[in-house]
């Protein structure tokens, strides 16, 4: 949840990249959370997809990691061209850095 929060920020700051890849990333685990979710309850047929961060799933468990990492590497706030490679972090309110 905290991630779309982390997207609309962003995408006020003008970082629509990162917004979008925020908003991506929380779509994909909100996903397959709610899918597992289902199976769990009777709602839905089982698929096999393993709960994110939790779940033993190998493959799966490293993608979350690597999409997490990049996740955390725009939510820091990686110098871009739009602010002159100054350090500067979306979850500021101010227009400056």
């Amino acid at each position: 949840m905290r991630s779309l929060y982390i997207g609309l920020w962003a995408e006020r700051a003008g970082r629509l990249f990162p917004a979008y890849l925020a908003y991506g990333l929380s779509i994909m685990w909100i996903g397959q959370i709610l899918i597992n979710v289902g199976v769990n309850v009777g709602l839905l047929p089982t698929k096999g997809l393993t709960l994110p961060f939790l779940s033993y799933g190998g493959s799966s468990l490293v993608v979350c990691c690597i999409s997490l990492g990049i996740f955390a590497a725009y939510r820091l706030g990686a110098p871009s061209s739009a602010t002159g490679g100054r350090q500067c972090s979306i979850i500021k309110r101010s227009t400056k850095c």
